[in-house]
C-alpha cells in the first residue's frame, strides 16, 4: 500500500510533519509575533492618544468618554477647562466618566452630591501624578448630562 501512496504521490501526514523546515516554522512565529506586537503597539498609541496622559508641555489632558462631546473649552485657568455634553441617564454618564478616568490612570479621591435629589449632580476631586482636577456632572434635562472640569492650582 505504502508503494501505491509513493506513486500516486500521496504522502503520510506524519512525515509532512517531520519534514517541515524548522526555520521556515520559526520565521513564520517571529512574524505573527511582529504582526501582534505592532498591532498592540499601535493600539497602545490609540488609547493614550483619548485617555489622560501628560504632555512634555506638562498641559493637562483629562479622559473623556467617547461619546461626550466637547462644547467649550478655556486654557486661562480663569474657569472650567472643558465643558460639554453627553447623551444618556446621570448614572450613565457618571459611571462611562468613571471609567475612563480609571483607565487613564486617574485616582478618584472626593465625591460630593449636589442639588435636591442624590443623582441631579456630582462633583468629583481626581488626582494624577500630583495634579487635581474638579470634575461637575449634573443633568441637563432627561437623556442628557453636561460636564465641566478645571484643574486645582
Amino acid at each position: 500500500m505504502s508503494e501505491r501512496r509513493r506513486e500516486c504521490g500521496i504522502q503520510n501526514p506524519e512525515s509532512r510533519i517531520q519534514n517541515l523546515d524548522s526555520g521556515r516554522l520559526l520565521g513564520f512565529f517571529l512574524t505573527l509575533a511582529l504582526i501582534f506586537y505592532g498591532a498592540l503597539g499601535q493600539a497602545e498609541e490609540l488609547i493614550s492618544a483619548r485617555v489622560g496622559t501628560l504632555e512634555k508641555s506638562k498641559k493637562l489632558v483629562v479622559p473623556i468618554p467617547p461619546l461626550a462631546s466637547i462644547t467649550g473649552q478655556d486654557d486661562t485657568g480663569a474657569t472650567w477647562q472643558q465643558t460639554g455634553t453627553m447623551a444618556g441617564a446621570l448614572d450613565r454618564v457618571r459611571g462611562d466618566f468613571r471609567q475612563s478616568m480609571r483607565t487613564g490612570g486617574w485616582v478618584l479621591d472626593k465625591t460630593i452630591a449636589v442639588g435636591r435629589a442624590v443623582n441631579r449632580s456630582e462633583l468629583a476631586i481626581w488626582t494624577i501624578r500630583g495634579h487635581r482636577i474638579l470634575l461637575m456632572i449634573w443633568e441637563k434635562e432627561a437623556g442628557l448630562c453636561g460636564f465641566s472640569w478645571g484643574e486645582e492650582k
